[in-house]
This record gives C-alpha cells, sequence and structure tokens, in this order.
C-alpha cells in the first residue's frame, strides 16, 4: 500500500505545538517482507526524482532495533524505514511481518 497524505507531528515553533505536513507512507506486509524491500522502494523514488537519498541507522519504537533507518533526503532528515516491531504486529493483529517508510514530501521538490 501507499499514500500521500497529511501527518502530524510535535511542532514547538507553531502556536498548536503541532504542525501538520504531506507525506508518503508505504508498507509491504508479506511473509518476506524486509527492510531491504522498503528501502528498495525509497530508492526508486528517489531515482525517479533526482534527489540523494542516504539511510543511517537509526532507532524508533515501531520498528526492530537493527533494522530501522532515517531517511535523509539531499542532506535532510525527512522520515524512516524500517520492519515493524512484533509486539507491534501483536497488538494490531498483523498476522503477516511488515516493511514501511513515511517521509515528508517537501523533500522531493
Amino acid at each position: 500500500l501507499a499514500e500521500v497524505g497529511f501527518a502530524a507531528e510535535l511542532d514547538a515553533s507553531t502556536e498548536t505545538g503541532v504542525a501538520e505536513r504531506r507525506t508518503v507512507a508505504g508498507v509491504l506486509a508479506r511473509t518476506d517482507a524486509s527492510y531491504e524491500d522498503a528501502k528498495g522502494r525509497l530508492q526508486a523514488i528517489a531515482r525517479a526524482f533526482d534527489v540523494d537519498l542516504e539511510t543511517p541507522p537509526t532507532t524508533h519504537p515501531t520498528f526492530i532495533d537493527g533494522r530501522t533507518a532515517t531517511v535523509e533526503i539531499d542532506g535532510h532528515s525527512v522520515g524512516v524505514v524500517g520492519e515493524i516491531h512484533p509486539e507491534v504486529l501483536v497488538e494490531h493483529d498483523l498476522e503477516l511481518p511488515v516493511a514501511a517508510f513515511e517521509f515528508r514530501l517537501d523533500a522531493l521538490e
């Protein structure tokens, strides 16, 4: 699945403390879904938009440690990619492994 839509994030510089930004998200759910699959989709998007993509390792509570990276486009940290942690899968009654990414749409401009 893929979607372009609004996502809210904490932003102390706004009056409400929350900012809405357009994001691009992709999710792969299948028996062999992996970090590499999600990263491959990101690389295809980066090539199509002629931007530089880096994916340095990071940690994130939704994803498996060691299978998670920051999405950096043209040197800016704009999102995350990784394999969803098994505890999150169980919490949401998901029976298949899931790999996913999300990043700010304006990074492609």
